[in-house]
């Protein structure tokens, strides 16, 4: 009785073993897929296909599905059948969403002989839109019992808030006296109060903030505030506007206490668990912000340049 038992056990072994090998031996890859996309823009997906035996089928199908992270609804489904001399390389060419709202993945299945047999995803490196800051070191600050930028306590209104390296008040850029014109050479002003959406990948979280604060580390880096560079930052200085220059911890974006317990998924408690994440960032209209914690006391205070504080000291970077 033993020895059968035995000989059945090792008997599903071989059988799982075969199986594995076989996994093993069809190998899917997705080498090229952009981490930006922007609406009605195309766009192509390549892979590769690898396998000891090529001529082991007789078709064989890439199925791609292009999905939002956060629904898993799927946007858009193509596929592809390999060449007829089973090359192994594979291109899904001139790709185009009509609408991207939320962070999309790409899913590939190896279809062999009408027969599923791998599945590939990119979901742990998403695609946002164009518009998305990706990959941006976030800290979080504490601005109760002081001042903002502003000249506005952040004790009082949207305890959901932020700040971006972007004041649009009183001061001088390439040789233009601001303080006169009340806007910068981008046409961009009052920033207060607008709104941003953050994506904290790892938790798979949203939340939304408003714009109450400057910084961290310097009041003007437009560059990567409203167009697709990185932040100045990163560089690991700040631009010495405090008199002199300090070594920073390379983050783009600070937020509230409230902001980074929401997206780490913890309760109220003294501090957050984290001080230092890496999340994604864009700037959102009004009407696009959804019902939340962060709606509960919306701050609708102006900006006034004549109460703007230049010495402000709210800022504090925690690594």
């Amino acid at each position: 009785m033993k020895r059968t038992a035995f000989l059945i056990i090792n008997l599903i072994l071989i059988v799982f073993l075969i199986t594995a090998c076989s996994n093993e031996s069809q190998q899917l890859y997705l080498n090229s897929f952009p981490e930006k996309i922007t609406s009605n823009e195309s766009f192509d997906i390549k892979g590769e296909y690898l396998t000891e035996d090529p001529y082991k089928y007789e078709e064989i199908e890439i199925l791609l599905s292009v999905k939002e992270v956060e629904s898993d609804q799927t946007l858009l489904d193509e596929k592809k059948t390999l060449t007829e001399d089973k090359s192994q390389q594979f291109i899904f060419k001139d790709l185009a969403l009509e609408k991207i709202e939320k962070a999309v993945y790409f899913e590939l299945k190896l279809v062999a002989d009408g027969e599923y047999i791998i599945t590939l995803d990119s979901k742990n490196k998403a695609s946002f839109r164009a518009d998305w800051k990706n990959n941006i070191i976030t800290t979080y600050f504490d601005g109760s019992g002081g001042t903002n930028t502003w000249g506005e306590s952040l004790d009082k209104g949207n305890q959901y808030y932020f700040a971006l390296p972007y004041r649009d008040f009183a001061f001088e850029v390439d040789g233009v006296d601001q303080e006169n014109v009340g806007e910068d050479y981008y046409g961009i002003k009052d920033v207060k109060n607008r709104w941003i959406e953050i994506y904290y990948p790892e938790e798979d979280r949203y939340v939304y903030a408003q714009w109450r604060d400057v910084g961290p580390w310097n009041i003007y880096d437009p560059h990567y505030v409203f167009e697709d560079e990185r932040p100045y930052a990163e560089i690991g200085i700040d631009m010495g506007w405090l008199g002199y220059y300090r070594e920073t911890n390379k983050a783009g974006l600070d937020v509230s206490p409230k902001v980074m317990k929401y997206l780490i998924d913890q309760d109220d408690g003294e501090e957050p668990d984290k001080g230092k994440i890496v999340t994604n960032w864009r700037l959102v209209d009004e009407e696009q912000v959804p019902d939340g914690p962060w709606q509960q006391n919306v701050s609708t205070k102006k900006s006034d340049k004549e109460t703007i504080n230049l010495e402000t000291e709210t800022l504090q970077n925690i690594d």
